[in-house]
């Protein structure tokens, strides 16, 4: 499959070994920086930023990468681009187990509603499990990296208790 190919979408996308976080949100709610907070994790490596890539890969997971001309490139306010990563060296598609819509503080729910992210572009995937977070909070990276140990590979909890693995 092309990494040229499929609809694009304004979100970063960070890889880690569970899966990848894709970032949504509009223009200054914080997408660039959480991601930058994200790939400075252990494991982790930004696939896009600012636009991503979708596809649907043999098993129904949306996938992402990073358009060719912006493979490799974030954007650090005040700073501006910063080359990251490998040299723009095209990766395998990051299957997306986990979305962030980046809202207002006083829009986070205490407890996330058990929404999935909808069709994405009239691409029909698997079901991602939604959360609604401010970029700009402390605990946001850590809620993250919480949420795809446990939501994002489990789905969510009909009680509301997640349990984190063993080897998380």
């Amino acid at each position: 499959m092309s990494h040229e190919s499929g609809p694009s979408v304004h979100a970063s996308v960070v890889q880690f070994n569970q899966g990848a976080v894709m970032l949504m949100g509009p223009s200054g709610s914080g997408k660039s920086t959480l991601a930058l907070a994200l790939i400075r994790q252990k494991n982790a490596h930004l696939v896009a930023d600012d636009r991503a890539l979708l596809q649907i890969d043999a098993e129904q997971n949306l996938c992402a990468t990073a358009p060719e001309n912006i493979a490799g490139l974030i954007e650090v306010r005040g700073m501006g681009l910063l080359r990251i990563g490998t040299e723009g060296a095209a990766r395998a598609p990051a299957i997306i187990r986990l979305a962030v819509e980046l809202v207002a503080r006083k829009d986070v729910p205490r407890l996330p509603a058990q929404i999935y992210l909808p069709p994405q572009n009239d691409l029909q995937h698997q079901p991602i499990p939604l959360l609604r977070l401010h970029a700009f909070d402390a605990q946001t990276v850590d809620v993250i990296m919480l949420a795809l140990a446990t939501i994002g590979q489990q789905g969510f909890a009909e009680d509301d208790i997640h349990t984190l693995p063993k080897d998380a």
